[in-house]
């Protein structure tokens, strides 16, 4: 990923009156890791900064679930120093199964509330109307369900107005969040979903081959 191009886009994105976060995901990087932005961003902003996200489907130890870290509240700009401290976390991640940095968020709504809507988002509706938890915060989760939509934009992002990502292939992704989106997950995303850690597994594999002429 190119550092200089996430800052300029989240730049050319953010206005004076929105949050900016970061999510991050401890089970990818333990906060006692030398590698860890989590422990990092919570010595610089300390532990007003932090919000949980509720993962519902593990248990309530604080540790396990995801943190949305606030960059930048309302009238204030990303912090540039910051931006580049989790942009290279997420370098580090491109290294890794799993990764810590599941993007960078920019939105109006306060933190409480675009943690509850990204504990909503991993309640997917099964066929049978059961519910199903999938952690689809999860960067390839999130490259995944998006591509299922027609248009990415119809995916239910808001109150998120943009997520910055990395994907799958190391580059960067814009999923733009739009108000009274009421559209239901198209057909074969529950399945997708199922399949993510074999999905995860094969591309965690063909990194490791080697470079062929």
């Amino acid at each position: 990923m190119n550092r200089k191009a996430l800052v300029e886009l989240l730049s050319e994105h953010h206005h004076t009156g929105q949050y900016s976060y970061v999510l991050l995901d401890p089970l990818a990087v333990s906060e006692g890791s030398e590698h860890s932005a989590l422990a990092s961003l919570k010595s610089l902003l300390g532990d007003g900064a932090m919000t949980r996200v509720t993962r519902p489907d593990l248990p309530l130890a604080p540790g396990l679930h995801p943190v949305l870290v606030c960059l930048g509240s309302p009238g204030s700009v990303p912090d540039a120093a910051l931006l580049e401290l989790t942009a290279q976390a997420a370098e580090r991640d491109m290294h890794r199964r799993k990764r810590q940095v599941c993007g960078w968020l920019l939105s109006e709504a306060p933190p409480a509330a675009i943690a509850a809507h990204l504990t909503a988002l991993c309640r997917l509706p099964e066929a049978s109307g059961a519910t199903a938890i999938h952690p689809v915060y999860e960067p390839l989760r999130l490259e995944l369900l998006a591509a299922m939509f027609e248009r990415a934009e119809q995916g239910p992002w808001w109150p998120i107005e943009r997520w910055v990502f990395v994907t799958s292939g190391g580059s960067l992704a814009s999923l733009k969040g739009r108000p009274r989106n009421q559209r239901g997950l198209p057909a074969g995303a529950i399945g997708v979903q199922q399949d993510a850690a074999l999905i995860e597994a094969v591309l965690a594999a063909w990194r490791k081959l080697p470079a062929l002429p």
